[in-house]
């Protein structure tokens, strides 16, 4: 009968703190951030994988994250020096900045001009 009562508490205490899966996420999870979800604009990260770019469009982008990283690297490189120019740090930060705000603009860009001109939606027969 112990033996039991102990697997039954060790089942019940690993269902309670199992992580939730579906669209709700996790128990903790708030309300405006699962409306976001639920609505494709959890930011960055999620809503471009589902973005529709044409050739150019994804070479540019391509272009422009491996500049990035290419700039974060160079930042990297210069951290590791026994003495750390700091001026040096600070204007390849800058440059990082002005890739990224560059790359966001574009992107802006696209989304905009996409909401602009929708594309016509498949029917079903």
């Amino acid at each position: 009968m112990k033996k039991m009562l102990i697997v039954g508490t060790l089942v019940l205490s690993a269902l309670t703190f199992a992580k939730g899966h579906g669209d709700m996420g996790g128990r903790n999870m708030g309300t405006m951030t699962t409306a976001c979800n639920m609505q494709g604009m959890s930011g960055m990260g999620k809503g471009h994988s589902r973005m529709i770019l044409t050739p150019e469009q994804q070479k540019l982008r391509s272009e422009n994250s491996i500049a990035i990283q290419e700039k974060k690297l160079q930042v990297k490189k210069l951290l590791l020096n026994e003495k750390v120019d700091w001026t040096k740090v600070e204007n390849v930060n800058k440059d990082i900045a002005i890739l990224q705000a560059k790359q966001r603009t574009e992107m802006m860009k696209i989304r905009n001009t996409a909401m602009a001109n929708p594309m016509p939606v498949a029917q079903g027969n």
